[in-house]
């Protein structure tokens, strides 16, 4: 996890999803409820806000 709270920014964008890390810095613009959304997260398990979107299942 010490890694993953290094890519805390919009040009350096990682978030973790049932111990996944994923690179959504190239994504970040096209997601449906907005970059900022993913930004927001950026750097940090997400997993508990995914479960709770309309996207949980699409990873």
């Amino acid at each position: 996890m010490e890694e993953l709270e290094k890519h805390n920014t919009k040009d350096d964008c990682w978030i973790a999803v049932r111990g996944k890390v994923y690179n959504v810095t190239a994504y970040a613009p096209y997601h449906p409820d907005g970059a900022k959304k993913i930004f927001k997260h950026s750097g940090i398990d997400a997993t508990k806000q995914y479960s709770k979107s309309n996207l949980c299942g699409r990873l």
